[in-house]
């Protein structure tokens, strides 16, 4: 299991980190989204998601990936993955 699973809550930092990267795309007028392949990783429909809802509400678009993206995003997940 990767160290940063969302099993378990992450730690405080990374909670306060999530809403400060927000705050400062808002505001520097960023247009964020949400691939929907992230939502379906992160999010299993208990009370657990909370802050992941939090997170998508706040940032307030998810979208669908195409295959190019997705490739990318895989290929970028296994880069980083411990081996």
């Amino acid at each position: 299991m990767r160290p940063d699973s969302y099993s378990e809550d992450p730690p405080p930092h990374r909670n306060v980190r999530a809403r400060a990267t927000v705050a400062a795309a808002r505001e520097a007028g960023v247009e964020m989204s949400i691939p929907s392949v992230v939502v379906a990783e992160t999010v299993r429909g208990s009370a657990r998601d909370a802050k992941v809802n939090r997170v998508i509400k706040a940032v307030g678009e998810v979208t669908a990936l195409d295959e190019d993206t997705g490739r990318v995003a895989g290929a970028l997940l296994g880069a980083a993955k411990p081996t």
